[in-house]
């Protein structure tokens, strides 16, 4: 029995998922990365959600780039 396949070719041949993937995105400062990756999911050019964001940093500025785009953020300080 075949498993139906979780990847399909783009025209470039480069393997992409054929169904959106559930991201969880871990952050400790910025977030210039989970906000690169917000913008190409809205752009279309990635099929994700972004379930949640997780840092260890209270200060981090992600935080309040998740809250704007209403994406749960939990803390996990280490240093607790």
């Amino acid at each position: 029995m075949n498993s139906p396949s979780l990847l399909w070719p783009d025209p470039d041949g480069i393997p992409v998922p054929s169904q959106p993937g559930i991201l969880g995105i871990l952050a400790s400062g910025n977030g210039s990365n989970f906000e690169a990756i917000a913008q190409a999911i809205e752009a279309g050019e990635l099929q994700a959600q972004i379930a949640v964001v997780i840092t260890n940093n209270p200060k981090a500025y992600v935080r309040q780039r998740a809250q704007k785009r209403g994406i749960p953020c939990v803390l996990l300080d280490h240093r607790d």
